[in-house]
């Protein structure tokens, strides 16, 4: 687990979502990419990705009136892969499975060297603010509504994000 793991992306009140949860059949050999993570697709309500995975979700939910927020993660069998969403529809994955790539091949532990390889420019690269030596490397795409946001230390990418873009650049995701 890298920073804090995911409180470091949800912020530190989050620590509560590091469950221990293994490698699922249910995205085995998925890959993610600006549509979603496999099956899961951006937009869907938590209980289409229920069905899409086949298993249930645990969820929090937090926010406020004007952006209603849950978080989902799967109850069991499924590497830490977690959900953000927005008004019931799903806007953000969160991943820090390193078995889990992205369509272009992209995944925990590649260089910032290689991501730039495998995504054309331009590719917004940023200080991450929770992590003074690391970067953020964002990949928009076509029509700049969805990106991939790579948190590096520096060197190497040590978790990643899809989603709506401006989801996936919110830190603590909906404050």
């Amino acid at each position: 687990m890298w920073r804090g793991g995911v409180a470091a992306i949800f912020g530190v009140g989050a620590m509560w979502l590091l469950t221990g949860l293994g490698g699922a059949a249910n995205l085995d050999g998925a890959r993610a990419s600006f549509d979603g993570l496999g099956p899961v697709l951006i937009g869907m309500t938590i209980p289409e990705v229920e069905k899409a995975l086949g298993i249930p979700l645990a969820v929090d939910s937090f926010g406020n009136e004007n952006m209603p927020c849950k978080r989902a993660w799967p109850s069991s069998g499924m590497g830490q892969v977690h959900f953000m969403a927005v008004h019931n529809a799903i806007e953000r994955i969160d991943i820090e499975d390193q078995s889990i790539a992205t369509d272009r091949g992209a995944k925990i532990g590649d260089s910032e060297e290689r991501i730039r390889s495998l995504y054309p420019p331009p590719i917004l690269e940023s200080p991450d603010p929770d992590f003074p030596e690391g970067h953020y490397m964002i990949v928009s795409s076509a029509d700049g509504k969805r990106a991939l946001l790579f948190a590096t230390d520096g060197e190497v990418v040590l978790t990643y994000r899809v989603g709506e873009r401006r989801a996936i650049e919110r830190i603590p995701g909906c404050e």
